[in-house]
């Protein structure tokens, strides 16, 4: 039976079949499987570069805020020397005035 010619022919015929069969599976699904893969990669990448860009604006406000707190305290340290100066100031002019030290003494504060 296996040496027959017709089972050797069916064989071959049924092998030819598969590897038929086999191809087109494989030259149908690879470039399927491709398509699908860098589709789901692009959707993956723009979500992730969304969080990313939603990230970078929330530190953007936080050093935007940030930046306002700094100058708003730095004015106000600034308003709080002037006014000490202005004070120390305003108390050796005044010391001059009554006699107490002299404009020499009061200049050098």
């Amino acid at each position: 039976m296996i040496k027959s010619r017709l089972w050797l022919k069916a064989t071959l015929f049924i092998m030819l079949l598969v590897a038929i069969c086999s191809l087109s599976i494989t030259l149908y699904t690879i470039p399927l499987t491709r398509d699908i893969t860098y589709r789901m990669a692009e959707t993956h990448a723009s979500a992730l570069l969304g969080h990313v860009q939603g990230l970078v604006e929330a530190k953007r406000q936080e050093i935007e805020s940030y930046r306002a707190f700094a100058v708003e305290t730095r004015k106000r340290e600034l308003r709080d020397v002037t006014a000490t100066a202005g004070y120390i100031i305003k108390n050796q002019y005044q010391a001059f005035q009554a006699g107490e030290i002299t404009e020499k003494e009061a200049r050098q504060g």
